[in-house]
């Protein structure tokens, strides 16, 4: 630190630097750290069929664990510390028709399942009652 004339203060900078580094070696351990043995790791994109677009938001469910995950801004998803066995998995967006794919999750490995949605057609519920006299369709609500 021959830059600074006061040598406490190049001190001072040096232990920062040991702390800035010391925290970016933990940071990149935590992010990096393993699953737990004896599970699995499933992932994936999910993307709009026609275009390729990757589908932000978008919920995907594992219907056998009950857990469920978010897609990030490039359309991905992950889940981790998965038993190894079959699942059902969901995909779904409102707006676009949900796919599910059956999925083989095994120890110690990485499974992908991508999905492509489509758009799904207009939907409309209609909701038919019975009184047993006539009435308008005002009246009955």
């Amino acid at each position: 630190m021959k830059f600074f004339k006061n040598n406490h203060i190049g001190v001072e900078m040096s232990k920062i630097a040991v702390v800035f580094a010391a925290s970016g070696l933990l940071y990149g351990t935590a992010a990096a750290s393993p699953q737990s043995p004896g599970t699995g790791t499933l992932r994936g994109r999910i993307t709009i069929r026609d275009t390729g677009a990757p589908v932000i938001n978008a919920s995907v469910l594992i219907i056998q664990l009950d857990r469920s995950a978010m897609t990030d801004s490039d359309g991905k998803y992950e889940f981790r510390d998965l038993p190894p066995g079959k699942y059902n998995v969901i995909s779904h967006m409102h707006a676009l028709a949900d796919e599910m794919q059956t999925v083989e999750i095994a120890s110690g490995r990485s499974t992908v399942a991508n999905f492509e949605l489509s758009f799904a057609p207009l939907r409309q519920d209609i909701t038919v009652t019975a009184t047993g006299h006539t009435e308008t369709a005002f009246d009955s609500f």
